[in-house]
């Protein structure tokens, strides 16, 4: 099909009828090709719409890193006195020095990481908090301290612990 506006003369025609007929095959092409460019649109569209939402799924899992810096640069970054900060050089891929991916979320913790305690661990636990005087509340702090330990989770600074 052809992109260029044809024209529609009587001379090109035996009747008028015959013209007619060309500018209705011609409109209903024109009408199928508007119906094909839609459908890829919407198929692009589509796909992008799957690829984005595999993106943010990626990031709220923290699975995709969206910056590297340098490790070096990163622990050596300081804050300054004052209301500006400080320019900290960064890329979108992985190369060279910079090594170090920044999430926009924590990445999630892996599942081998996240499994039960054995029996024998809640036994060890148990027999560590034995000999200490606790109210129950205090009681129940030190069974949810001892959980996060066990899972390798430690309180932030400036937390309580």
């Amino acid at each position: 099909m052809s992109t260029t506006q044809p024209e529609f003369t009587m001379s090109q025609y035996a009747s008028k009828d015959d013209m007619i007929g060309a500018m209705r095959q011609h409109i209903a092409e024109l009408k199928s090709r508007v119906q094909e460019l839609g459908q890829m649109a919407r198929d692009a569209n589509s796909r992008r719409v799957v690829e984005l939402e595999s993106e943010l799924a990626a990031m709220r899992a923290g699975g995709e890193p969206v910056l590297f810096v340098s490790a070096l640069q990163f622990e050596a970054l300081q804050d300054h006195d004052g209301m500006f900060g400080t320019y900290l050089p960064a890329r979108k891929t992985l190369a060279g020095k910079f090594d170090k991916p920044l999430y926009t979320h924590q990445p999630a913790a892996q599942d081998a990481e996240r499994k039960p305690l054995t029996d024998e661990q809640v036994s060890l636990a148990f027999r560590r908090g034995i000999g200490q005087w606790m109210t129950p509340g205090s009681a129940f702090a030190a069974g949810v301290r001892s959980a996060e330990r066990a899972h390798g989770i430690a309180a932030q600074q400036g937390e309580t612990k």
